[in-house]
């Protein structure tokens, strides 16, 4: 969920008092639920909508990062399926 990935950031960043905000702008007035969907928006909009730049880059820091632990994922269960 975007909710709890923004928190987390905040929290990490040590900015805590920041969440509600964020997570207003981004959850409840541009409907971003799920944390995937913010790839599909461009950094310089989420600039525009006021959110922190340093939240941004852990924002998109965090995102990639989860992807290519999938992907990762995916090609180890693809060798130990095949090799068996």
């Amino acid at each position: 969920k975007t909710s709890d990935l923004i928190h987390d950031l905040c929290t990490q960043l040590s900015h805590s008092d920041a969440t509600k905000i964020c997570v207003k702008k981004v959850v409840h007035e541009h409907w971003l639920d799920n944390a995937e969907d913010i790839k599909d928006v461009p950094r310089d909009r989420l600039e525009k909508w006021g959110l922190p730049l340093k939240l941004i880059d852990e924002i998109y820091d965090y995102l990639y990062e989860h992807d290519a632990n999938a992907n990762l994922s995916g090609i180890k269960y693809y060798i130990n399926y095949t090799i068996r």
